[in-house]
């Protein structure tokens, strides 16, 4: 991502009138695993799915989530859950990803939105 980065800003100094943007959803990723708590996760563990298929994750790969008849069911608040099946970020996430997007966190170089 450093470099990725490195190169904008190369590209920055090389055209003129030319305006782009790096927006890092990784280390919005990072950020929520490290604090799920302060994006809105209220689950016992970062990693857990909202599935419910079983297992200390929430998570078994031979009864993948929507795909077999869940013995559990699915969460009643998914929103709580920062993954939906152990692989795919719940809505929830990525509305929370949008929010930080569109306010110009994690937009670099920064950007005035006002």
């Amino acid at each position: 991502n450093k470099q990725l980065y490195d190169e904008i800003q190369v590209l920055q100094k090389n055209r003129t009138g030319f305006h782009l943007l790096y927006a890092d959803a990784y280390k919005f990723t990072l950020d929520v695993l490290d604090k799920p708590l302060v994006y809105g996760s209220q689950n016992k563990t970062k990693l857990s799915a909202c599935c419910e298929s079983g297992g200390e994750y929430n998570f078994d790969v031979t009864q993948p989530c929507g795909l077999v008849i869940q013995p559990n069911g699915t969460t009643l608040k998914p929103s709580e859950y920062v993954s939906w099946d152990g692989v795919h970020f719940t809505e929830s996430f990525y509305r929370q990803l949008s929010k930080a997007l569109l306010t110009g966190r994690y937009i670099y170089p920064s950007l005035n939105i006002t």
